[in-house]
């Protein structure tokens, strides 16, 4: 079947421990020019393997999808080999090398195959020991594919770009910030676990607000902006520009701050943040370049979170549940210990109009839900769907105002080792 111009072909060795051996008993020829997907992901690639993968990849002109995740590419000369036959695959969407330790080296190789990829549209490069030096060499080519103004046609067309788990730190961040004007198509951008204070993620902040405010200027009104922004496992204290973030990106659905210091200060703040987002979406777009989405997700877990903060952010956020209106999910949450279930009920009791669901969610506890039995109505809320709070601390004669929060989102995990009680 392989001359037949009609069959793509799409190949996964994931976890295959020969896969020298395979990619040397299969001669390159035209039939590689089929392949559009493949993944070879946590086979054990190192250097000699490396080197077997190009002169496959030299034949892959049509290669769409390559998977390089979790391998040991490295950076020296089997990752040459690789990196520079990239330059060929000109028509490669989606490039992943997460966990391969590259290293600076491998990401200047990487920076150099970015330009001959015009169609690239994901990339990850994380957990690759990568440092504001590898950082600099790879922003410089990714801002180098829009115009000098960043706001017309040339515009890069990133839209996932993934650097987390890396050793970036502010000074990495920042040298990356100065190429996000320019990617006026980027939607997803996870910075998470590198070592970022609140200088370093509000410079990565400033740069994404410049570029939604470039995607204003080019008219980008039909293309998403950015939807997904995860800031895990850094060091960001109090809510700094994320205010702005929240008020301003139009797109945004999903926000990750999970193991920072948000504090109840910051979270005070973003929760009017929030609201504002929310009345902002209700307006409509008729009324300048505002938010059109409410934002769906939010993860708050590990944030110095107190029971006072979470009672002040309950009542900023909690519903008002009408007569008609649809609750969907209820509150959902695993509850850590016996009579964590009981806890949640008894904080956010079902409506009167309301029928009780109650299924096992985690060996961890329970999860109670609602679901109206009237349709109809509008459902009045700030739209968050997934809200993650484990790592925080509530006392029980507060759980009746978190309680309240819990009844107007879908999913509120309460994970593990949070205390609710």
């Amino acid at each position: 079947r392989f001359t037949d111009p009609s069959v793509k072909i799409d190949i996964q060795l994931g976890r295959c421990e020969s896969l020298c051996n395979t990619l040397s008993s299969i001669p390159p020829g035209p039939w590689c020019r089929k392949i559009h997907h493949l993944d070879l992901s946590r086979c054990g690639i190192q250097h000699d393997e490396a080197k077997q993968l190009t002169k496959v990849l030299l034949e892959c002109t049509n290669l769409s999808v390559l998977n390089l995740r979790q391998n040991e590419i490295g950076s020296k000369g089997g990752a040459t080999a690789l990196f520079k036959v990239l330059q060929r695959c000109k028509r490669l969407k989606h490039l992943d090398v997460y966990g391969n330790s590259i290293g600076n080296a491998g990401a200047k190789l990487l920076a150099k195959a970015i330009p001959h990829l015009p169609l690239l549209t994901h990339l990850d490069i994380g957990w690759n020991k990568i440092s504001s030096t590898g950082m600099a060499v790879l922003a410089a080519e990714m801002s180098k594919l829009s115009d000098s103004e960043g706001v017309t046609g040339n515009s890069s067309s990133i839209e996932t770009l993934h650097v987390q788990e890396n050793d970036l730190r502010d000074e990495g961040i920042q040298v990356l910030a100065s190429a996000i004007p320019f990617l006026l198509k980027l939607q997803h951008i996870n910075v998470g676990w590198n070592y970022l204070s609140s200088e370093g993620l509000n410079a990565m902040i400033s740069a994404l607000l410049e570029q939604e405010d470039n995607r204003r200027k080019a008219g980008l009104t039909t293309t998403p902006g950015l939807r997904m922004l995860n800031m895990n496992e850094n060091q960001l204290r109090g809510a700094g520009k994320l205010c702005e973030l929240v008020e301003k990106c139009r797109d945004l659905e999903e926000l990750s701050l999970g193991w920072n210091n948000l504090g109840d200060e910051g979270l005070a703040k973003l929760a009017v943040s929030l609201r504002m987002r929310h009345e902002a979406v209700q307006r409509g777009v008729a009324d300048g370049w505002r938010p059109t989405v409410a934002l769906c997700t939010l993860d708050l877990r590990s944030n110095y979170l107190s029971a006072n903060g979470m009672a002040s952010f309950a009542d900023e956020l909690a519903w008002e549940v009408e007569e008609g209106n649809v609750v969907e999910g209820g509150a959902v949450a695993e509850a850590a210990g016996e009579g964590g279930e009981a806890a949640i009920v008894a904080a956010a009791p079902p409506p009167p109009h309301a029928t009780q669901a109650v299924s096992q969610a985690s060996q961890a506890g329970a999860a109670a839900g609602w679901v109206t039995e009237d349709a109809g109505g509008g459902v009045q809320g700030v739209g968050i769907r997934v809200l993650k709070l484990a790592g925080n601390k509530y006392k029980s004669e507060r759980t009746k105002n978190l309680g309240r929060l819990m009844r107007s989102v879908s999913t509120t995990q309460c994970l593990g080792y949070s205390a609710i009680c």
